[in-house]
């Protein structure tokens, strides 16, 4: 789990300048999934479930693992120019995977955006509250959650 979870940070984020608060969350986001309950995620167990995923386009929710952009990162690692970024990805993922999550996203904080995509089905879906922006992601988490989460932060 532990390479999947590094491809995945890998190409998420811009992992050479990328805080590894930011991939902290990202990472979240894949081992929630893997513990999820909900409909959309109950059958993804494993961290390589989870990364495999498609919507019903067709797509991997994870974008980064398009191969497009897949291919794009891996010519940047081949010319010795994220060497930074894959260590920081490699690092991150080995943390989580150890089981360090304390500060890390609430379990039910199970969808995300890049901050600059447009209006989305999370922004309009009324079971999610946006309780996270990193300056690169919004995080999502299930409204049922959201309002305890909300009135604690308070």
């Amino acid at each position: 789990p532990t390479e999947a979870m590094t491809l995945a940070l890998f190409t998420e984020t811009p992992s050479n300048k990328t805080p590894l608060d930011n991939m902290k969350n990202i990472g979240s986001i894949i081992l929630n999934r893997t513990k999820s309950q909900n409909k959309d995620f109950k059958d993804k167990n494993t961290v390589q479930d989870v990364l495999t995923h498609q919507t019903r386009g067709g797509a991997l929710q994870f974008a980064g693992l398009e191969p497009t952009v897949l291919h794009k990162r891996l010519k940047e690692l081949k010319k010795g120019l994220a060497e930074k970024g894959i260590t920081a990805a490699y690092n991150t993922a080995l943390y989580l995977n150890e089981g360090n999550l304390e500060n890390t996203l609430p379990a039910e904080t199970l969808y995300y955006k890049k901050t600059n995509f447009e209006e989305n089905f999370m922004d309009r879906n009324p079971l999610l509250t946006p309780i996270e922006n990193d300056g690169m992601h919004i995080f999502y988490l299930q409204n049922v959650v959201a309002e305890g989460f909300n009135e604690k932060s308070k």
